[in-house]
Parts: C-alpha cells; structure tokens; sequence
C-alpha cells in the first residue's frame, strides 16, 4: 500500500494550473470512483464532485455518504486527465499521485465535497515544534484535519510529542489504538475517517458498518466508503482533545507520518457524540 509513482502517458493530458483541475471535478456530474492512499492505508469510495469549497474556508458540513477532498496547492505539482476523460490522478511534488478519479464507477452515488487549504496555514507557519504545540489545541477540529495536509501530518506529529505531558493530549500503544476500531464498529458509531497524504487528505464519514481483516490487512466499511488499514505499519496511536470540537484518534507509521485520524467535524448528533468522547477518555487513561 505504497504512494504510486507517476508515470507519464502520451494519451494523458497534465495541467498545472490547479484552479482548473478545481473547475473540472465541480462539473462533473457522472459517478466517479474516488480513491487516495499513503503507505499504511487506502480510501475509496463512490462519490459525485458537487461543490467545491473557497480556498483556505471551512469544511462544508460532512453528512454520512459524502466524501471530502481537502488539497494543499503548495505542495500538489499537477493532475492529468486522460484522453477518454475518464480517469484523473493528482500529482504532488515528490511525484507520488495522492488522489484519483475513476468515472462510471458503481451505481451508488455520493456527493463529494472538494475543498483546497492555504499552502501556509496560520498553524503550519509556525517555524518550531514548541510553537506549533502550543497554537494547536486552540484550533477545532477541522482545523486539527487540515494540519495533516501538508505533509501526511509531520509537523504535527512533533507538535503532540512536545504537548505529550498534557492532559489534552495522550500517546497510546499501536494494538490499543487499533483495538479502538473494534469499538467504533461494535457501537456503529458515526465517526469520520481522513487518509492523509503529502498535499491530500480524503475523508470519508457515516456509521461503522463492518470490520474485517485477514493477515497484516484491515477493512473498515463505513456508509461513505471502504478504509483499508495495513496494521503492521501503525507504530503508535495519538488521542487529542481540543479545546473546540471532538476529540482525535490519531494512528501514525515509524516515520511520523500519519497513517489515518479518525474524527467527528463538524456538527454532531448528542449521543454520537458522547459515545466518541467517552471511548477517547477510556483510551487515554488505559
């Protein structure tokens, strides 16, 4: 479940002006395939590109059954559409591709929310570990999602090391994060969950429906998509709790890249809510 490298293809059309590719996906109106993946985990699901959010603006409201696209321009070099025009790839700098779209996917339509983040966050500028942490936790939880766009969640990773002490913040086993999907899927609880990439991060929410693994590998099926998790690379799981918002759980890979967080933006349902809040605070202080 590697990055896939670009390879370049006389029958695909590359474009470097990212506003267009914003243009193009907003004026879709066919069922795509909609797919991003790091080294540790990959997510697909159906969906319809139907708004396009404001660069650098909140997320829009995540319903379950809607996926959102959240992209960082500074570090996404180009996208290419081939000649069929049915399948898109996104590029980033390193030239891993970090989201495709594959049209007339299955038969199942999602719509998708595609938004873009400022290249240099507010958060993101802050040039030393010490004063990202101690910006971070004054951000919701939206916010906390876009801090892994940049660079698959890096930076942040220094950040909670440094905010570790905290009652805010609580670094877990990977098998106890882990173990924390068993919960989600138990309770069907809804939850969003971000695959982050460098320049990417896709999210997916709605209610855990099954949980499946064989071997290192690790389905979860929510009512938005499909999360597959290759368990081997989680090194360490991260709960933080913001002073505006849900908490995070937060799964990371030996290098500090963020493998997937797991969330609940946005507005929530009460007893949802509180059932995500009380799992997070037993892993905290288990």
């Amino acid at each position: 479940m590697t990055a896939e490298p670009a390879s370049v293809s006389p029958a695909e059309l590359w474009n470097d002006d990212l506003a267009v590719f914003g243009s193009l996906v907003g004026a879709l109106d066919d069922t795509a395939l909609c797919a991003t993946a790091n080294a540790g985990a990959a997510v697909s699901a159906p969906g319809r590109y139907a708004r396009i959010g404001a660069l650098g603006g909140p997320w829009p409201q995540h319903h379950a059954g809607e996926v959102v696209l959240r992209l960082c321009p500074s570090v996404l070099d180009a996208f290419a559409l081939d000649e069929q025009e049915r399948t898109l790839r996104v590029v980033n700098h390193h030239g891993d591709v970090v989201h495709r779209v594959a049209l007339g996917g299955p038969a199942a339509v999602r719509r998708s929310r595609c938004g873009t983040t400022l290249g240099t966050s507010p958060w993101s500028a802050h040039g030393d570990a010490p004063c990202a942490a101690g910006a971070l936790l004054d951000l919701n939880t939206q916010a906390h999602l876009d801090t892994l766009v940049h660079d698959a969640g890096v930076q942040r990773r220094r950040a909670l090391e440094q905010l570790g002490g905290r009652n805010e913040v609580s670094a877990l086993s990977a098998p106890l994060a882990l173990h924390a999907l068993d919960h989600l899927h138990r309770d069907r609880l809804h939850v969003t969950l971000a695959v982050p990439t460098d320049g990417c991060v896709m999210a997916v929410g709605g209610a855990v429906t099954g949980l499946r693994g064989a071997a290192d590998t690790l389905f979860v099926h929510l009512e938005g998509g499909t999360v597959r998790i290759d368990t081997s690379t989680v090194h360490e799981g991260w709960v933080v709790r913001p002073r505006h918002g849900s908490a995070t759980l937060e799964l990371y890979d030996r290098t500090g890249r963020c493998v997937l967080a797991i969330a609940q933006p946005g507005r929530r349902e009460p007893v949802a809510a509180a059932r995500w809040e009380h799992l997070t605070a037993m892993l905290s202080i288990s």
